[in-house]
């Protein structure tokens, strides 16, 4: 392959990535306008202005992480994003992923659990204002939204860049062991802070429950890293959907039908 074809097949990559990343900033928007639009949190929202901050994040967040991701990615063994093609039977997007269905989906189950058993042990207010507007439809394609951008925004962008980091202060390869877990952590730490702010803006946070998000999505962050970093970011993706998906809409659709 030459290093025309290398570049041309990067810009694919690229092209791929900003159109999975418009899709996901635009597919998180209904449950956002559904949780602002509560009095509670300061609604009504104008829509329109939620529609443009979608787009602001596809193109001013989630594209420089994609570009640096693919470009520090390189230097450091990471930025997959499919699993390589082996044997006869990998050509195609779905001989590729198949073989990373498993272990995705197994991940996925085993984050979702202890996230419905704390939908059980805490009282739903301390989760912040807003979350019941949500339709199980909503949270449904809030789960592709945060399985889309928060893969390229946490594991793909910012773990990247921190491995990429720590190999240079430390001088050792991206691939050492140390270098990597390292960087994941700290991505995880980050990623666990971001599902802070709900649950931090009631009168009176429980503090339990922090420590809970904290602890279960640091945790899943090093997980979903492993995952980016083992198999491809699809992997990762395919097993934050699953969780999202077990956690937030099974729940609440069944709920729905029994009401």
């Amino acid at each position: 392959m030459t290093v025309m074809s290398i570049k041309a097949d990067q810009r694919m990559v690229f092209l791929c990535l900003l159109v999975a990343g418009l899709i996901g900033s635009l597919a998180g928007v209904p449950l956002t306008i559904a949780v602002l639009s509560d009095p509670a949190v300061g609604g009504p929202v104008d829509p329109q202005t939620i529609w443009l901050s979608a787009l602001r994040e596809a193109l001013l967040v989630l594209a420089p992480a994609s570009a640096l991701g693919l470009w520090l990615g390189k230097k450091v063994g990471l930025g997959a994003i499919l699993p390589e093609a082996t044997g006869p039977d990998a050509a195609g997007l779905g001989g590729r992923v198949r073989p990373i269905l498993g272990v995705s989906v197994a991940v996925g189950l085993a984050f979702a659990a202890p996230g419905i058993i704390g939908l059980f042990l805490f009282p739903p207010g301390d989760f912040g204002p807003g979350l019941g507007n949500p339709t199980p439809i909503d949270w449904l394609l809030r789960s592709l939204s945060a399985a889309l951008t928060e893969e390229i925004a946490f594991r793909l962008g910012l773990m990247t860049v921190l491995v990429w980091l720590i190999a240079v202060v430390v001088r050792k390869p991206g691939t050492n062991d140390s270098v990597f877990w390292a960087g994941n952590a700290l991505a995880a730490l980050v990623f666990a802070g971001f599902h802070l702010p709900p649950v931090l803006s009631v009168d009176t946070p429980n503090w339990g429950l922090v420590f809970s998000i904290v602890l279960f999505n640091g945790l899943a962050g090093l997980a979903m890293g492993w995952l980016y970093a083992r198999y491809s970011l699809v992997s990762s993706m395919l097993a934050h959907f699953v969780a999202d998906v077990v956690q937030h809409v099974i729940p609440r659709a069944l709920a729905a039908i029994a009401g």
